[in-house]
């Protein structure tokens, strides 16, 4: 009997130090990547780019100011905006690896995401009722586009070769460039009373030019803001 009560407690101790190690590395491993992710980062600018101006009508640009440009070494800048006083304005640019349509790039699905576990991401909230992350590490060209898309009264506003546009309640919305690969944005409203997703309406448009991909969102400045269904496709140049 000693000898089996021995035996279990060794069992026990080699699991209990299996459980430590993996905690112990798993956490050295998620500050090294949080270390890397900082890294990347550049300042802040304040100014809307020229790139930002010519996606949007000209009518329309008294109407833009520059929130904040999130900028880094490894991708693209990510640019928050104002439209007016009652909406806000996401862009961010894709690059391509060749210049095709649309429906050959974006593969479709409604359903609920979540970012990847187990890899860091960045995560913006400057509003209180949704977050806009980016995965951490470099950006390269792209040969496919996962778009999946949850919410409620989603609608399609315009489709054809170089823009989609879609209009909807969104709980959740992500992008990824391969069927197993890592999502790379994710966009989801805050939780609520029980942890419950509030969901924010949203006006989303993929609008490709030669071999960049632009990411165009449009939320109320508020969360209890509406935004027109149209508005966003109405003012894409």
């Amino acid at each position: 009997m000693k000898g089996k009560r021995q035996v279990r407690i060794f069992i026990l101790i080699l699991i209990l130090a299996f459980v430590v190690g993996y905690i112990v590395v798993s956490s050295v491993n998620a500050i090294r990547k949080l270390s890397k992710s900082s890294e990347e980062d550049l300042p802040a600018s304040y100014e809307i780019t020229p790139e930002d101006s010519s996606l949007f009508n000209s009518h329309y640009w008294t109407k833009l100011h520059a929130d904040e440009i999130i900028n880094s070494k490894v991708r693209n800048p990510v640019s928050f905006l104002f439209f007016g006083n009652d909406y806000e304005l996401i862009t961010y640019r894709i690059d391509l690896e060749k210049d095709i349509e649309l429906d050959q790039l974006i593969v479709m699905e409604n359903k609920s995401v979540t970012s990847t576990v187990r890899h860091i991401y960045t995560t913006i909230t400057h509003n209180k009722f949704f977050k806009f992350s980016y995965l951490a590490g470099g950006s390269k060209p792209v040969g496919r586009l996962f778009f999946t898309l949850f919410g409620d009264s989603t609608s399609t506003i315009r489709k054809n070769d170089s823009l989609i546009s879609y209009h909807l309640i969104c709980k959740n919305f992500s992008i990824r460039y391969a069927e197993d690969a890592p999502t790379d944005i994710f966009f989801v409203g805050v939780e609520g009373l029980f942890t419950i997703t509030k969901p924010v309406p949203l006006n989303i448009s993929l609008l490709k030019r030669g071999k960049a991909l632009y990411l165009l969102l449009m939320a109320p400045h508020t969360s209890r803001g509406t935004v027109p269904a149209d508005l966003l496709d109405k003012i894409i140049e």
